[in-house]
């Protein structure tokens, strides 16, 4: 389940410009945002649901007959269509308030 939402919460937080590379979320925001982000999809049953499907998928085609980087070739695309608009907009509104924050507009 970790390979999912560390897949979802990217690590790369910097920008590159003309003057090199700025970093525009410092690593404790994004250790708040992934807290966060972790917190949202376990409350509204998104993880449940992923771990159902893979489940699901072992169940259905046998767990010797289907290797870990299929399952996750599968999952990943539909983890990310499922996870709830109400999450993906918590999210961006947390980062729309940092980055505000940050940058001083």
């Amino acid at each position: 389940m970790n390979n999912v939402t560390e897949l979802v919460s990217s690590k790369d937080s910097d920008v590159n410009c003309d003057s090199g590379s700025i970093s525009i979320l410092s690593s404790g925001d994004l250790d708040s945002l992934r807290s966060l982000m972790h917190q949202l999809l376990r409350d509204c049953g998104w993880q449940d649901d992923i771990r159902k499907k893979i489940h699901n998928i072992l169940d259905t085609r046998g767990v010797n007959q289907v290797s870990e980087g299929d399952v996750i070739a599968e999952i990943i695309p539909l983890a990310s269509k499922l996870v709830p608009k109400e999450v993906r907009c918590e999210l961006e509104k947390r980062v729309r308030d940092i980055l505000l924050l940050n940058l001083d507009i």
